[in-house]
């Protein structure tokens, strides 16, 4: 009877243990981890190394002899059935054989005027993306370091000179905002549906994960010093707020613009997603969409996650683009691959300097991104990954007014606070496909759902969701 117990608790415990695929990827030679590989159970279905080769895969109802399959440029794909991998198992991938037997069995002597016209003419067939779900996964890292920071309240109507010199002293004196880097996070699981004419989106968890006390980002700033200054200023009415004449907000509540912790996530697709999650998201890229800036090179073919591409590099024609760059083009049907591109040193994006007339001066001085592309069942190419690193500068020295909303004009509050700010940034987001199936009907999709607020990491919030396997940083934040 005990063997039998025992027996069953082991059946069971193999059970659970199997609902979750869980391991890392080294390269052989060298031991070094492999990030980005693909990890998958299917066209359909999957995920990715983080920076430092984990991955935790849920088998979902794959059986016990699908194979997992281990790929990654530049790596010789490797296969192994959920049967015979052992939980928390490293992964070891050989650098791929640079000879390439199927040369000699393919057409791949195009020149480069052909493989970029036929990569041009099919762009529509093989990258736009129609009645399909995809599930995605999104991280997202800020780095702030502020360089350079002055807050002063300048004048207030019911207050009076002692209380304004009080409220200025302890802003400085409270130390409430240090020039140190500062990082957040925020992680989102979400359902994109591709219309024929539009995209719709569906939230399944929103988690942020900061410290406001330790937020020394241009925003979290601002707070700390909001937060301290309308201790002296409630009020049950609202405000208009402008920056010199430029209305900013109407009617809104202190409390609500000081603590900007609203938990409520709308289910529609606001600027962040727009790019992302275009119809055709490649289309618009300058090196696709502008290719006469360009100058293009054919190098070497080669294999990209076991499919034979023709390797073309970009550089600006006589300084008129923008990046540099490569992509990996599919011999076989002419869809994309791969891509990656940074920013030419030197070079400014989103430049806008009015420091001396509105005190305003930001940029973008810093990009690059990679995606991996895979054809899915519905045979067209989707972004598996794409990370994208951006990197700008932001200066404002401007004042802020706040008037009251109050019926009665001789009790109505009225303060202004002179801000000066110059700080770095640094923003490193990752978005992952998770699933992809064909879409039949569009769901019904609430108008919002509640998100979630951390100040530390916490292992069991993700447990059973396909995600990036958290980093090291991110499991040590607090």
């Amino acid at each position: 009877m005990k063997k039998l117990v025992f027996l069953s608790i082991c059946i069971f415990s193999f059970s659970l243990h199997a609902q979750e695929i869980k391991g890392r990827l080294l390269d052989k030679n060298n031991n070094e981890p492999i990030p980005f590989a693909n990890v998958t159970l299917s066209n359909n279905y999957g995920v990715i190394t983080n920076d430092e080769g984990y991955f935790v895969l849920q088998q979902k109802d794959y059986s016990a002899s699908t194979p997992i399959v281990f790929s990654s440029m530049g790596y010789e794909q490797r296969q192994i059935a959920i049967s015979d991998f052992i939980q928390n198992q490293t992964v070891y991938l050989d650098q791929a054989n640079n000879m390439l037997q199927e040369i000699v069995l393919r057409n791949t002597n195009l020149s480069l005027e052909e493989i970029m016209s036929n990569m041009t003419n099919n762009l529509s067939k093989n990258h736009d993306v129609v009645n399909q779900r995809v599930q995605y996964f999104m991280r997202n890292k800020t780095t702030s370091m502020l360089k350079k920071a002055n807050f002063e309240l300048d004048k207030a109507a019911g207050l009076s000179k002692k209380e304004l010199k009080e409220i200025n002293e302890a802003i400085k004196n409270k130390d409430l905002v240090k020039a140190e880097p500062y990082s957040g996070f925020s992680e989102k699981l979400f359902n994109a549906y591709y219309l024929s004419d539009s995209t719709k989106i569906s939230f399944i968890k929103h988690l942020k994960l900061s410290n406001p006390e330790k937020d020394n980002s241009s925003e979290g700033a601002q707070a700390k010093i909001m937060k301290r200054v309308f201790q002296n200023l409630e009020s049950d009415n609202t405000f208009n707020i402008k920056t010199g004449i430029i209305p900013i907000a109407k009617k809104v509540k202190l409390s609500n613009y000081i603590n900007n912790n609203n938990d409520t996530i709308k289910n529609v697709i606001t600027s962040e997603y727009k790019n992302l999650l275009g119809k055709n998201r490649i289309i618009n890229k300058e090196f696709i969409a502008n290719q006469n800036k360009y100058i293009f090179t054919k190098k070497e073919v080669t294999y990209v996650n076991g499919i034979l591409c023709y390797h073309i590099g970009f550089v600006p024609n006589k300084n008129k683009g923008d990046f540099t760059g490569n992509l990996y083009i599919n011999v076989e049907d002419f869809g994309i691959i791969r891509y990656d591109y940074k920013l030419i040193e030197g070079k400014l994006l989103n430049s806008l300097n009015l420091k001396f007339l509105m005190g305003i001066k930001m940029n973008v001085n810093a990009r690059e991104e990679f995606a991996i592309f895979s054809k899915s069942n519905q045979n067209s190419y989707l972004p598996r990954y794409i990370k994208t690193t951006i990197g700008s500068y932001v200066y404002f020295d401007r004042s802020l007014n706040f008037t009251e909303n109050n019926p009665d004009k001789d009790k109505r509050k009225q303060l202004k606070i002179d801000l000066l700010q110059e700080s770095n940034q640094t923003s490193v987001n990752e978005l992952l496909a998770v699933e992809i199936d064909a879409l039949e009907a569009l769901p019904n999709i609430p108008k919002y759902i509640i998100g979630d607020s951390q100040s530390k990491f916490d292992a069991g919030y993700w447990k059973n969701y396909n995600i990036i396997e958290a980093t090291k940083e991110i499991k040590n934040y607090e």
